[in-house]
């Protein structure tokens, strides 16, 4: 029987982890007969060491098909055999949601700047370093463009033959958390220099790939999407949240995963090649 499809790129914790469980709901939601399958992909796969996961794994998933793979971000190597190893495991891919990424090297449990590495984000120009800015751009910006080359040839095939687009007339998805302060247009304070330029890097190569999806032959369209998650309360803002806070609401992860979610199902083709916040509103590029 065909069932729908979901890759999640940090799908073993946060945000990602979240959406996985909003969209196996989902799926069980439109068809409660269908037996959804998601590939959760991070470093983090171990359910001795990752107690998000293993909690996670041990719900009951409406007899959901969850494979949990590993993934180095910063290894080519580790991408390709990845995206090989799922594009051989099943015929379709319904789903594609890119959610990791990083801002800062600061210990969350102790507050403190890890050794060796550098400091970041930036508070100006003065801050700029190669190795932070590389270590930036490797994993926002370079991972999630070799992720969707990865899997752009089952991604064109799933338009004419996967669940999404046989069940409910509508392309797959393809769609990347990226970050309003990525907006060239809303930049107003400058600064986090490093992060901000890898978010605007990222919403090109979105950008790209609509274009790409969009020009093919007859049968080869894929709704493409560029998201603001808001502050979400992971590891990725905590060193912030108390700042941000004063200007905006921090979502769970789960809050913010339901919205995100929300806005990847009732996508059509209008919504490719768009930023979208995560209530929907258009951010600009």
């Amino acid at each position: 029987m065909l069932q729908p499809v979901c890759t999640i790129v940090g799908g073993t914790k946060g945000i990602g982890l979240g959406m996985a469980k909003e969209w196996i709901k989902r799926q069980k939601q439109f068809n409660k007969q269908t037996i959804p399958k998601i590939y959760l992909l991070g470093r983090s796969v171990n359910l001795k060491e990752n107690i998000e996961l293993d909690a996670f794994m041990k719900e009951e998933q409406n007899n959901a098909i969850i494979k949990p793979v590993h993934i180095d971000l910063t290894q080519p190597e580790s991408i390709d055999s990845t995206c090989k190893y799922i594009c051989n495991d099943t015929d379709t891919l319904d789903y594609l949601f890119h959610t990791a990424g990083m801002l800062h090297n600061i210990d969350t449990n102790t507050g403190k700047q890890k050794l060796n590495m550098p400091k970041l984000p930036e508070r100006s120009l003065k801050g700029l370093s190669y190795d932070g800015m590389l270590q930036t751009f490797r994993l926002n910006t370079v991972a999630p463009a070799l992720i969707i080359k990865g899997f752009s040839d089952i991604l064109k095939k799933s338009y004419r033959n996967g669940y999404r687009s046989l069940n409910r007339n509508l392309p797959p998805v393809v769609a990347a958390l990226s970050a309003r302060v990525g907006s060239i247009n809303d930049n107003r304070k400058g600064g986090w220099t490093s992060y901000r330029a890898s978010k605007a890097a990222l919403n090109m190569i979105l950008l790209n790939a609509h274009l790409e999806f969009g020009m093919g032959t007859v049968g080869q369209k894929v709704v493409v999407m560029s998201l603001h998650p808001g502050t979400v309360d992971t590891h990725l803002s905590k060193p912030f949240q108390q700042i941000a806070a004063k200007q905006y609401d921090i979502f769970t992860p789960e809050h913010s995963a339901s919205m995100l979610v929300d806005l990847c199902e009732k996508c059509d083709e209008t919504y490719s090649g768009n930023f979208y916040a995560y209530d929907g509103t258009k951010i600009p590029y």
